[in-house]
């Protein structure tokens, strides 16, 4: 007696990439409506996507994303 054999491949399951803290925060600015987010917004968002979120965290991620666009501190806050 023989196995039977799929004449296709198995697909393996594929997971959604998790976005990082860094993506989470950049959205907030076009989410806010071009507004620059306040500490409690960069530590909300983290949170929510399961992601480190101490204030201490939202202040280094959103000096790594201004730093990448600069022109993002020059926003009215939120």
């Amino acid at each position: 007696m023989s196995a039977r054999v799929s004449p296709e491949p198995a697909k393996a399951t594929e997971s959604p990439r998790k976005l990082t803290a860094n993506e989470i925060v950049r959205q907030l600015y076009d989410d806010l409506g071009a507004k620059r987010p306040g500490t409690r917004h960069i530590v909300d968002a983290p949170r929510q996507n399961g992601l480190p979120h101490s204030e201490g965290t939202a202040r280094e991620t959103r000096k790594r994303v201004e730093g990448q666009e600069p022109e993002l501190k020059e926003l009215s806050p939120a």
